[in-house]
This record gives structure tokens, C-alpha cells and sequence, in this order.
């Protein structure tokens, strides 16, 4: 009977273990692209996911690299960019909280995402090369490999 429960114990360790494998990734941070939210050298935890969300900090691959930027617009949204730094989404001034210090001027854009694809952007908007670039663009929604859930730092673990 209690060699019964062991093996069935074990069983559930082994599954469990398996799904959180398969469910989560740890990803360190390259680069200033997210700070003050995410630091060079900091780990990120996600949670694997094809589902992209607006405003989320998301890890998105593109060729070998893994990048680590918030989701700004999805497809049909109108973004607009002001000279001022300002983030304006379908007519709503974006309430960027987490931005890195005051906002910087920045090149005036007006676009609507296309479809099956994300616009995306990093915290600190001075050291970024993100969807304003020519370089990023916009990413199509299967570069997304999940979602950042937390994060660990110098600081401690702490969620997102």
C-alpha cells in the first residue's frame, strides 16, 4: 500500500516538474532597453504563450536573438508617437508610468499595426532599438515566446 502512494508521489513530482518545464523559461536580460523595470543581468521568468497582451513585458525571438520588450499596439491598433515622446493608442494618450525619467523627444510616427503583428518598445525609449526602428519593426505575433511573469534580481524576486 505505501509503495503504492510513493510511486504515485513520485509520479505527481515527475508531471508537475515536466509542466512547470515546459510552461515557464528563464531568460537574462541583455542590455538597458527596460530599465528602471528590468536591469542588464536580471532574470526573467516567463510563461511560455502565443497570446500577446498590450502593455506586457514580453520575450520575443528574433533569428537567435531573445528580445525583452513591452507590447505596445497589436494588429488594427492606430499608434501615434509625438515629437514630445508621447504614446497615443486608437485616440488615448498612453499613461506610461514605467517609463525610465522624463520622456525624450522622438521622431513623430503615425501607423496602424498590419495584421497578425505587434509594435513593440522598450522602458527606457533613449536606449532602445525597438519597433521605431527600422532594424525591429513591426514583429509578427509567433516571434512572441511568452509573457515576463517576474523577474530576479540583485534586489530579490519580484513580480511584473
Amino acid at each position: 500500500m505505501w509503495k503504492n502512494k510513493v510511486l504515485l508521489s513520485a509520479g505527481i513530482v515527475v508531471t508537475l516538474t515536466a509542466a512547470a518545464k515546459a510552461a515557464l523559461k528563464v531568460y537574462r536580460v541583455a542590455g538597458n532597453s527596460m530599465t528602471p523595470t528590468l536591469h542588464h543581468g536580471d532574470l526573467v521568468v516567463c510563461v511560455r504563450c502565443k497570446r500577446p497582451e498590450r502593455r506586457k513585458i514580453t520575450l520575443i525571438r528574433r533569428g537567435d536573438v531573445v528580445m525583452v520588450k513591452r507590447i505596445i499596439a497589436m494588429q488594427g491598433d492606430d499608434i501615434r508617437i509625438e515629437n514630445t515622446g508621447e504614446v497615443w493608442l486608437n485616440g488615448v494618450k498612453l499613461d506610461e508610468t514605467y517609463l525610465c525619467g522624463k520622456l525624450t523627444p522622438d521622431v513623430p510616427l503615425s501607423l496602424t499595426v498590419p495584421k497578425g503583428c505587434i509594435f513593440v518598445m522598450g522602458d527606457n525609449r533613449a536606449d532602445s532599438v525597438d519597433s521605431r526602428s527600422y532594424k525591429v519593426g513591426y514583429l509578427h505575433r509567433r516571434s512572441v515566446i511568452g509573457i515576463a511573469v517576474a523577474a530576479i534580481t540583485p534586489s530579490g524576486f519580484h513580480s511584473l
